[in-house]
């Protein structure tokens, strides 16, 4: 669920800036990993006893799997990308242009 929010999010605030819907997914996908604010919170909260040792844990499995799954879906994302661009543009990755 944290991690389709945090894709969903960054999916429609690129979209309200102007972005297409392919650069929109690589940016949504790409802020899914970004858990640096989550990890100093959550390690507050539970040294002063508000957040307890089940809700930390969660917490930290959930950035784990989002470090862990996010550049798996960034090269599915790209490569979308540079297959709709080689179909419509010619246009595609600077590392796959022929």
């Amino acid at each position: 669920m944290a991690l389709s929010g945090k894709l969903i999010g960054g999916f429609i605030g690129s979209r309200i800036t102007g972005f297409d819907s392919y650069d929109s997914l690589i940016f949504g996908v790409g802020v899914m990993p970004r858990a640096g604010i989550e990890l100093v919170v959550i390690s507050a909260g539970r040294s002063m006893g508000v957040i307890g040792d089940e809700i930390f844990s969660a917490i930290v499995l959930m950035v784990a799997v989002s470090v862990t799954v996010t550049p798996v879906l960034l090269i599915l994302s790209t490569g979308i990308n540079c297959a709709f661009y080689r179909r419509t543009e010619n246009r595609c990755c600077p590392q796959t242009r022929t």
